[in-house]
């Protein structure tokens, strides 16, 4: 450490240097609070493409030193082959991809922070750490106390959140990741702070941030931040006693009576305070499971029956894809389109998939490939070798301890991606490879090599600099295509379909990102009469989307109206075979038997339907038409009576029973009261409700006739 403060002042003469040390800086301190609530993806999109700009000014900056012949390092790290690996796996993976374009949005994050690292290992001062991490801790504070207020039951609305407590990370869990890679770096202050100020605002911001991590009740954060303090403490103490390491703690504080009564305050706090049970006020998506509320339980859920979320069913059926594509993987940012045709129905529902298999590792194989995979567990393997490389050789305290600080953060985030997906996060991406690359520079030999000028350096920097301005402008188009989105979603509530329709064809001329917006398109269109424009857009989305349930459902149901009834029975068993839960398919489907005269097969559809939910009118009402028309006459208006004990007076289930009592007549006239009272029950609705003449004309001959008979036979 004390060789690198020598070259302090060299650092900081030079342009990129400084443009390096200060942009890190700002993202540190706005990353964790950016958010925009005119974007569907609220917090990532600007989190991620403020990275990117701040990126792309320090490869200017680093290329103006180049261009003024400053000098430059490039660094030969042993974390860089596995990096280059990984990346490399990435890359090539996209020609396994059936939507490439998820593919490049995936890679365009990913990139952006492999970019960081490099860049920053060529042009961060390691002398500037310890600012860096007083800033992380002076966030953590902000955001633990947004988060505390937020579980304490304060009203936090205009904090954007989809599942509180949150703060501004936009749900709790990803809120849980951010802490588990903080609290490691704001103990290192607490250990090894520099001056008096930052012993307390490492206590401060552990302690602050520790409860605000119980408040969340992410028990995979738990058990990641858990295990790497575990981890890490056993390989501190084996430097300390076999390679005598030293680990000498700063007394800076410690040796004032203010120092331990401040730090028995905030043990004593961050324990009554994780002791309460989260009490949210301000409007969410998703509360906290009832399972989870009270701290006991969330601990002992782990193992209780469904307290997985069915990970376990998602990690089994992501295993069946991974055989199928063991080697290349299905292409990066392609797990979410190819893995429903593995989920048999159980986590695929009507208006919900998941993006994710909450499994990093699983993740990077599905899509990447073994060789992804490979590169990912090197550098995994790198990381731990890098760090004990600096214990073994290191004689300085406060190298030893901000190595441990860093493989403890760095390992919590990968414990955490057991269970959940912090590579997929901006703040927590951030942490992570500049955490990597803090490493590296520790790790780095006592004299760099300054590499000459032309060549391939040359290469290199021209190519970091279109790479990320090309990241930059494709983050862009979905920033517009998301913030469309958005707008599409809003107005779809409403039942604007008007607005929508211009909302989601605004969304899609930034390209095909999701299969949502072509399912806004072709209701806008098909609300607009426009019936051929409807089915065009489901089938170009299906072009990007081919394992899109809700799209082959669409496609189905838009072909049965043109009475196309072999590609609608086509499109809405696809549909079903990708999610069999998604019982309105079966619904549609028993229409289109209907419309084809297959009634037989059309009451097997909807009794299926009537498998998920026996409540729905609709479908019961569709069945005992169908039951009526083969000659079921019974059946119909037990099937009718049923209908009718959810929802009396129904109108034109009432109606219907009438025809089905009326058809029984036939055999059996004492059914005729019955249906005289159920035509006279649908014509009082009918009456109040002003409908019109033709459509209550039948039902009037009807009662006249039954009068009649009944009259006549007194």
């Amino acid at each position: 450490m004390a060789n690198r403060k020598k070259r302090k002042d060299q650092e900081s003469s030079t342009f990129s240097v400084r443009m390096s040390r200060r942009g890190l800086y700002l993202l540190f301190v706005l990353v964790p609070l950016i958010h925009h609530e005119g974007l569907f993806s609220f917090t990532i999109l600007p989190k991620r493409l403020l990275t990117q700009i701040v990126l792309l000014l320090i490869v200017v900056a680093w290329l103006r030193d180049y261009r003024n012949k400053s000098p430059v390092n490039l660094h030969h790290s042993p974390l860089n082959l596995p990096i280059l690996l990984y990346a490399l796996a990435m890359v090539v993976s996209i020609g396994q991809a059936i939507n490439p374009l998820s593919g490049l949005l995936s890679l365009s994050h990913h990139l952006t922070y492999i970019l960081l690292f490099f860049v920053l290992i060529y042009t961060f001062p390691i002398s500037a750490f310890h600012g860096l991490l007083r800033l992380c801790a002076s966030i953590g504070i902000l955001v633990s106390i947004l988060g505390i207020f937020e579980a304490r039951g304060f009203d936090m609305s205009w904090l954007l959140s989809n599942g509180r407590p949150s703060a501004t990370f936009g749900y709790r869990n990803f809120a849980a990741a951010y802490l588990v890679m903080s609290i490691p770096l704001s103990l290192y202050l607490c250990l090894r702070g520099k001056l008096v100020g930052d012993y307390y605002l490492g206590l401060t911001s552990t302690g602050l941030m520790t409860v605000f991590l119980i408040y969340t009740r992410t028990r995979g954060a738990w058990g990641g931040l858990a295990g790497s303090l575990l981890v890490c403490a056993m390989l501190a103490g084996h430097a300390r006693y076999h390679w005598k390491t030293p680990f000498d703690v700063s007394r800076v504080s410690l040796r004032s009576n203010a120092g331990k009564i401040f730090l028995i305050g905030t043990i004593l706090m961050t324990t009554v305070l994780s002791l309460f049970e989260p009490r949210i006020a301000s409007q969410q998506v998703r509360a906290i499971d009832e399972k989870k509320v009270e701290l006991l339980d969330a601990l002992t859920s782990v193992t209780a029956p469904g307290g997985d979320r069915e990970r376990r069913h998602m990690w089994k059926q992501t295993g069946r894809l991974i055989q199928d594509h063991l080697v290349m993987g299905v292409g990066v940012g392609n797990w979410k389109h190819n893995y429903p045709v593995y989920d048999g129905g159980i986590m695929l529902r009507p208006g919900s998939a998941p993006e994710r298999p909450h499994n990093d590792f699983i993740w990077i194989w599905s899509e990447v490939g073994a060789i992804g995979l490979m590169g990912y567990l090197w550098l995994l393997l790198a990381l731990l070798f890098a760090v004990i490389r600096i214990l073994k050789r290191s004689r300085s305290s406060e190298e030893t301890y901000l190595a441990i600080a860093l493989c403890t953060s760095l390992l919590a985030t990968m414990g955490h991606s057991l269970f959940s997906f912090p590579r997929d996060l901006a703040e927590t991406s951030l942490i992570f490879w500049s955490g990597l690359a803090l490493l590296a520079l520790l790790d780095l030999p006592r004299k760099t090599r300054q590499v000459p000028r032309p060549g391939m350096l040359n290469f290199l920097m021209f190519t970091t600099l279109l790479l990320t301005t090309a990241i930059i402008w494709f983050t862009y188009r979905y920033v517009r295509f998301d913030a469309q989105y958005l707008r599409a979603n809003q107005f779809h509530k409403g039942g604007d379909y008007r607005a929508v329709l211009k909302a989601s064809s605004d969304a899609l001329s930034y390209g095909p990102f999701d299969h949502q917006a072509y399912l806004f398109q072709a209701k806008g269109y098909q609300s607009a009469g426009l019936s051929a424009m409807a089915l065009a857009s489901a089938k170009q989305g299906l072009v990007y989307h081919p394992h899109s349930a809700e799209l082959h459902g669409d496609l189905g149901r838009y072909y049965a109206e043109i009475d196309s009834l072999e590609a609608a029975d086509r499109h809405l068993n696809r549909a079903l075979e990708l999610s069999p839960t998604y019982y309105q398919m079966y619904n549609n489907l028993g229409g289109v038997y209907q419309k084809d005269g297959n009634f037989e097969a059309a009451i097997t559809a909807y009794r299926r339907a009537l498998q998920h939910d026996s409540t729905d009118l609709g479908i019961l009402n569709n069945l005992g038409l169908a039951q009526l028309e083969v000659g079921r006459v019974g059946p119909a208006i037990r099937t009718f009576e049923s209908a009718l004990e959810l929802a009396p007076g129904e109108l034109w289930i009432q109606h219907n029973l009438g025809e089905a009592l009326f058809q029984k007549s036939a055999d059996d006239s004492t059914v005729l009261p019955s249906c005289l009272e159920a035509y006279q029950t649908f014509l009082q609705i009918a009456d109040r409700m002003g409908l019109p003449e033709s459509q209550t004309a039948t039902a009037r001959r009807r009662v006249n006739e039954i009068r009649a008979y009944l009259g006549g036979k007194k």
